[in-house]
């Protein structure tokens, strides 16, 4: 069967115009003496039925009485009932009519077809048009309560009554106070729970005509506050638009929410206690009615549910599902199986699903953004079932639908492929998300105006020096043949196929069928979108213009869905949003190419204007001043900068945006040169027996986060280079550097490797970054030394505001010593929630919190020093979820350098904990099995090398705290780690700190000597071959060490001897000294000791200090400090110093 291009319509409303001489037989038998065309035309192949449509009208002035407007069908011959809102006139007696909003059904527009109608008026006097018909009525407003009836079913609402002393509004009925279906009996009631008083309500008919009746009713309560509902009951059809408006303010409270299984799909009812938006208004089923099925979507497949109400236990529901929805239509129902009973009462939820609260709604193993237009259907003892409607923003918009069990449930409209939809699914997206009313003034069948050349990332003339820097890259021939025709223009595509659907078919033909979901469904839109815009680009010089006209007018369409405001799109809330980075950045990059590639659209400049305003919040709040991204660094993130450098490619070529100006663009680039670890293979080279070849070492993502070691090699270095190179040389030189130690100078292949080739500058010869030990905000921090060598140390600790795709990981590490891999993050490789394998502190009465903090970071010559909190609590404020742990902790880690590989670098890990429960360290290592009580010394665990000529280095974990450790070792399974990754862990009870000392060293080298200093947060570590002796205090809180010839005050500090030299670091605390060096006042500060004299630094407010130098010093020094040099005596060796604000560095000599 020929595929046929399904394509958008259009509607033409014409200028106004003397009516034609031949003027239509209209049934009040006068002519019009003016009139105006309505044309609509679907290029759809789509065939609309029994659409409400709206067109806005303006009346030159004297020309419109309000009685003589008509509206006639053409194609017909007849009149059709219309109705006008938001009249204004232009004289005070409302005598002409200037401009107005006319509203008919259309009872049908054929596929491929047209419909034709027009819209006569006249200055004259004439009988008004007709009133509304008697389907359309109502009993008294005056009323207490008041009854209203479309013709299909019926609405009881509150009238009118007015309080002497306000009263509790919990104890009074809300604004619905029945439904009447067809069983013909008056079902359900509504009540608010609120504490506010209730003064009155006052019902009003705001708007009356022959299509439908708008009832308003106002409640008024204490404290200025107000709820307002409006009715608009439409006649002869079994839903009523219903609109709510208050100002109350919001409401947190501890309630029931429905919970969705580790799979993603719905878990029919399940629900947890957690903190929430409140209700304030509850539509409550058991009166007359006590239904027991809830009717609903499934998720994750296009099947719907028809779960049991018993009534005995709490359960819940939402029509909107933030988590992995594959439908996400937001409608939900309920109805009896007792056979006398054939209501069935619906909402069908109006608005979109725009993300902005962090949210764990769904999935308490996986916090996601909430959803504002969430309505919850619970069912509990005693109030039985009802629906929970949030006050979660000051307008809401639903549908309220009353139809009849037996006929709503089959499933007899077209949906997907695998199944036929009932008709709550049908009415949501055909009222809701792609009414015709709504399409028509999308401007689908615009005259255009094919560009006929490239646009996107190059231009004609540049097109052969651009294929000769192609051609001359190695690594770019495997792609040369993807490249060539379209830089020559020769051999390019004739014809572009438009998106298609997953699941078979084309996707605007599932749209108008299944409607909008979630995001999940705006991935399988727009990543097709982005390849369909470039090879128009590409091809622009060979394609057939009549078919490829065909797929624009597609395109324009699912470019007008994906930025339509009732379709799924992340909305920005500062402080409380959290970001699903791919999600979002994929939708504007696909409006963004499509704006380029359709610059003859109409809404060309709109979409463009959405694409740069999506793309300025993503630079303004989703990437830190650090370069770190609201999302998993080694795959969503990696994955997002993949597809903006495409963007940004496009959007530098056609001088719109210069990404290389913006500094957050800068400091994202930056970003992924930090946070690389030293070269490695995969892990499973490590044992292999023959050496691991250079070009297989690759430097790579820390894989923290829920895809872990799957997706965490970085091609994406080399797009920055292109986009850097003229505004910023040095950072696309460092970027050309890191793109061939990340990516061997690949381009980057995930979804087309086309746009890389043309955005990439291989020319941009490359220069080593100075990288050094850095806190990256919005991240965490790393810690490094010896970069770059084949024996660097290295270190990433993640505690940050991050959890989107992030398993329990704050405070967890990703660490190399000497050159390799041994404490590492996601070595499970996708069993995400087993927290024990994750290198963070665990407790025994719950999950750990998915949130942190890098509180204080320090660095110096001899040691760096980062601080990290992870609080109790989760990301909103209140009480934390259930199963959730009381306690929390601060992990401190300490790196004490050397600057040669004689001494090895170390770790000193402290982790401060607090709460009531029993906690547990984890440390997944790779390595050999590791070897518990080595020596014979219970606090010690040797990690031997792995047998291979690969892995040559031997680690030493040595627990300071506790002395005696409970530990276990155990495999982790199915990993990339394979026989090497290993899961050690230690147990304690409650309010105990650990404390561990991480010593990788060649494995020819002896273990260090370690001697506890009168606690465990001091102690001496004496390197192997007696080459330095160093004395470490790693502290909670304050305390006072003296030992040997050493001697400290504050937390955190270390010093060393070394060749008779000493060296001190005082990273947190007043006084620091070893034999007669050392410095008191407030740190941090360092003081090396050297050959002609000393080395220091300090960073922190301005200050005095005094270091102490010993009595060989005291008279007749130079101290140079930021590059200005003074003399200075030092009375009895000790040398006063001020020290500048911010981070300064100095050295004292002798002449």
């Amino acid at each position: 069967m020929k595929h046929i291009l399904t394509l958008v319509m259009v509607t033409c409303p014409c200028l106004a115009s003397p009516a034609a001489a031949k003027s239509p037989k209209l049934a009040d038998g006068k002519s019009r003496q003016f009139s105006r065309d309505i044309r609509l035309t679907d290029v759809l192949n789509h065939r609309w039925v029994d659409e409400l449509v709206t067109y806005d009208l303006d009346f030159p002035a004297g020309q419109a009485t309000p009685d003589s407007i008509r509206l006639y069908d053409v194609d017909h011959g007849k009149g059709v009932p219309f109705q006008l809102s938001e009249v204004v006139f232009h004289d005070r007696k409302g005598q002409f009519v200037k401009s107005a909003a006319i509203a008919f059904f259309v009872d049908e527009l054929p596929a491929m077809g047209a419909r034709n109608y027009t819209v006569l008026w006249d200055p004259g006097k004439f009988v008004g048009a007709a009133q509304p018909p008697a389907a359309l009525k109502e009993t008294d407003l005056k009323a207490e309560t008041f009854e209203v009836t479309n013709g299909l079913f019926g609405v009881r609402l509150a009238g009118q009554k007015r309080f002497d002393r306000p009263v509790k509004a919990a104890d009074v009925r809300g604004p619905f106070r029945g439904f009447k279906g067809p069983d013909g009996v008056w079902r359900a009631t509504s009540r608010f729970v609120t504490d506010a008083k209730l003064m009155g309500w006052k019902a009003e008919l705001a708007e009356q005509g022959p299509l439908w009746k708008l009832y308003r009713v106002r409640f008024q309560f204490d404290g200025g506050r107000f709820y307002e509902l409006d009715l608009k009951m439409v006649v002869d059809h079994p839903y009523a638009y219903v609109t709510e408006r208050n100002n109350f303010r919001l409401r947190i409270a501890e309630l029931p929410h429905p919970l969705c299984g580790r799979s993603g799909h719905m878990d029919h009812g399940k629900c947890y206690t957690r903190w929430g938006v409140a209700d304030q208004l509850r539509i409550l089923m058991k009166e007359n009615f006590d239904p027991d099925i809830c009717y609903t979507p499934e998720t994750f497949s296009y099947g719907f549910a028809q779960d049991p109400l018993k009534h005995d236990e709490v359960k819940v529901w939402t029509a909107v599902r933030p988590v992995f929805p594959s439908v996400d239509a937001p409608w939900l129902g309920t109805y009896s199986t007792d056979d006398k009973k054939n209501d069935l009462i619906a909402i069908v939820g109006r608005d979109a699903a725009h993300w902005e609260y962090p949210d764990s709604s769904i999935n308490p193993h996986h916090l996601t953004p909430g959803v504002n237009a969430e309505i919850h259907f619970v069912d509990e003892p005693g109030e039985h079932a009802y629906y929970r409607i949030p006050v979660a923003r000051a307008v809401r918009h639903w549908l309220l639908a009353v139809g009849d069990k037996r006929q709503w449930t089959e499933k007899k409209y077209p949906g997907s492929r695998q199944t036929g939809y009932p008709y709550l699914a049908y009415l949501r997206t055909k009222v809701c998300d792609l009414p015709l009313d709504k399409v028509k003034d999308w401007h689908l069948d615009w005259e255009q105006k094919l560009p006929g050349r490239p646009r996107l990332f190059f231009s004609p003339d540049q097109a052969e020096a651009l294929w000769k820097r192609i051609q001359a890259h190695e690594p770019f021939k495997p792609h040369l043949s993807k490249v060539r025709g379209l830089l020559t223009g020769e051999g390019g595509a004739s014809t572009v196929k438009g998106v298609p659907a997953h699941d078979g078919g084309n996707l605007v033909n599932k749209l108008f069928r299944v409607g909008y979901s979630g995001f999940v469904q705006s991935i399988s839109i727009v990543r097709p979108m982005r390849g369909v815009a470039e090879r128009l680009d590409y091809n622009a010089r060979t394609l057939d213009p009549a078919q490829v006209a065909r797929t624009r007018r597609e395109m324009a369409f699912l470019t007008s869905v994906v930025t339509d405001g009732d379709y799924w799109q992340y909305a920005w809330n500062q402080e409380r949003t959290s970001y699903l980075a791919n999600f979002g950045s994929d939708l504007y990059l696909a409006v963004g190419l499509m704006a380029l590639v359709l610059p003859d659209h109409p809404n060309s400049k709109q979409w463009m204007q959405y694409a740069l305003g999506e793309l300025d919040k993503e630079f303004e709040y989703y990437i830190s001043p650090d370069g770190a991204g609201e999302e998993n660094i080694a795959n969503y993130y990696l994955w997002t900068w993949r597809q903006l450098t495409v963007l940004l490619g496009a959007l530098k070529h056609n001088g719109i945006f210069d990404a290389a100006t913006h500094p957050r663009y800068r400091a994202a680039c930056r970003f992924w040169i930090e946070i690389l670890t030293p070269p490695q293979p995969k892990l499973s080279a490590y044992a292999a027996s023959a050496p691991i070849k250079a070009q297989d070492r690759r430097r790579r993502i820390p894989p923290f986060g829920d895809h872990g070691f799957s997706n965490n090699v970085c091609l994406e270095h080399g797009g920055q280079t292109g986009i850097l190179r003229d505004a910023d040389p040095q950072l696309a030189a460092e970027s050309a550097w890191a793109w061939r130690q990340a990516g061997a100078a690949k381009p980057a292949t995930h979804m087309g490797v086309t746009p890389h080739l043309l955005i990439v500058d291989p020319t941009v010869a490359p220069r080593v970054p100075v990288l050094r030990s850095r806190r990256l905000r919005g991240f965490g921090a790393i810690l490094r030394n010896h970069f770059p060598s084949e024996k660097e140390t290295f270190l990433a600790i993640k505690a940050s505001r991050i959890y989107s795709h992030h398993h329990p990981d704050e405070g967890g590490i990703h660490l190399f010593g000497r050159g390799v891999p041994i404490i590492l993050d996601a070595l499970h490789g996708r069993d995400y929630y087993r927290e024990e394998w994750h290198p963070i502190i665990t407790f025994a009465d719950g999950k750990t919190h998915r949130r942190g903090e890098v509180v204080e970071f320090r660095t110096s010559p001899l040691a760096d020093f980062v601080a990290a909190d992870i609080p109790v609590g989760p990301f909103l404020p209140g009480p934390p979820e259930p199963g959730m742990t009381r306690n929390g902790s601060r992990r401190h880690v300490l790196l004490v350098k050397s600057p040669t590989l004689d001494i090895p670098d170390y770790f000193v890990l402290h982790d401060i904990v607090y709460g009531p429960a029993a906690s547990q360290i984890n440390l997944p290592v790779f390595s050999g099995k590791p070897q518990v009580g080595v020596g014979g010394k219970a606090n010690r665990v040797l990690l031997p090398p792995i047998d291979s000529p690969n892995y040559g280095v031997a680690t030493d974990l040595i627990f300071l705290s506790p002395a005696k450790p409970d530990i276990s070792v155990s495999p982790i399974t199915k990993g990339e780690g394979g026989q090497h990754a290993w899961a050690v862990s230690a147990r304690q009870p409650a309010g105990r700190n650990w404390s561990v000392v991480i010593y990788p060293r060649d494995k020819d080298m002896a273990s260090p000597t370690v001697k506890a200093l009168g606690s465990p947060s001091a102690f001496r570590l004496t390197s192997p071959g007696r080459r330095a002796v160093d004395y470490v205090v790693a502290a909670a809180g304050v305390t006072s060490t003296q030992a040997d010839e050493f001697r400290f005050t504050g937390r955190c500090g270390v010093a060393r001897l070394r060749g008779g030299r000493v060296s001190v670091s005082l990273v947190e605390g007043t006084e620091i000294r070893c034999r007669q060096i050392g410095v008191f006042g407030k740190g941090p500060v360092s003081l090396t000791q050297t050959a002609t004299g000393f080395t220091g630094s300090a960073e922190g407010p301005h200050r005095n200090v005094y270091l102490l130098l010993g009595q060989e010093w005291t008279s007749d020094l130079v101290l140079t400090l930021d590059g200005k040099r003074r003399k200075l005596n030092s009375p009895n060796g000790i040398l006063s110093v001020e020290l500048p604000e911010g981070r300064c560095e100095f050295a004292i000599e002798k002449p």
